[in-house]
């Protein structure tokens, strides 16, 4: 018989990269799921790649209703709209953030991210971001998006 989860045991399995300090560079991936395809190959091929600090991967309701599986606690994401605000909600079946110091290097992690998945997934949106440090006392601001989103059927943004 199977105990009940301990207080804690949640965090056992969480990816470090999300509480970890905002990197210098980004590079944030969306992707859908294609019609008739089984993504569990595709998805196994990122597990063996993602760390889980350098690439942090989200999991979208579309993904896990394929799979036949489910998160406790998992819910859209609420579509915020007020006086000068607009935060648009957009769900995705896969979601993945890579993290680190060198942009290039991310730039050609994120287009084997892109290879692997390509099978069972098409990449929905690319957003790069970075942080500045123009502070005087050489403080990290806040991430910035450096490149637009792109919208299902387009072609995702690369460097040439």
């Amino acid at each position: 018989m199977k105990s009940a989860p301990k207080k804690g045991d949640a965090l056992k399995n969480a990816q470090p990269g999300i509480l970890a300090p905002i990197p210098r560079h980004a590079r944030h991936l969306t992707f859908g799921l294609k019609q008739g395809v089984r993504p569990e190959a595709a998805l196994r091929a990122l597990a063996a790649t993602a760390d889980g600090e350098s690439c942090v991967i989200g999991l979208g309701a579309v993904l896990l209703f394929a799979l036949q599986k489910r998160i406790e606690g998992l819910r859209p994401f609420p579509h915020h709209k007020g006086q000068g605000v607009d935060v648009p909600s957009t769900p995705a079946a896969l979601w993945c953030w890579l993290r680190g110091e060198d942009r290039g290097e991310i730039v050609l992690r994120a287009r084997e991210v892109e290879k692997i998945l390509a099978p069972a997934f098409e990449t929905t949106g690319v957003i790069a971001s970075s942080t500045h440090s123009s502070t005087a006392a050489g403080a990290t601001l806040p991430a910035t998006r450096t490149a637009p989103r792109i919208r299902k059927g387009r072609k995702p943004w690369r460097l040439r």
